[in-house]
């Protein structure tokens, strides 16, 4: 890979952690709780990436299509859920089961 392109991940992968940090704040968990999924989230952080471009490898191999068409797909979806789910009013749970905490972390 490019340098460019291992740097652009690094800081996309930087902004979401420190988008999840501060979702930490509101959640009220504790010092426990936080370690447990800060320790997560890491892992997942570290095998996403990896096991997303063996995935798309794979699809393109499979069904030959141009990556900026699916990048375009995914991420009009994503804005679209991302817009829905903020015209919703929710009430915010705490978080304390493992379970619960990989999902979050996943998510």
């Amino acid at each position: 890979m490019h340098l460019i392109i291992i740097l652009t991940i690094a800081v996309s992968l930087s902004m979401d952690a420190f988008s999840l940090s501060l979702a930490y704040g509101t959640l009220g968990l504790t010092n426990k709780e936080v370690k447990k999924l800060s320790i997560i989230v890491g892992i997942y952080h570290f095998f996403m990436p990896l096991i997303g471009l063996s995935f798309g490898r794979l699809f393109l191999k499979l069904i030959p299509i141009n990556p900026d068409l699916i990048v375009f797909i995914v991420l009009t979806f994503v804005g679209i859920e991302m817009i829905v789910e903020s015209l919703k009013k929710e009430e915010i749970n705490k978080k304390t089961s493992l379970l619960e905490l990989l999902f979050f972390g996943l998510a």
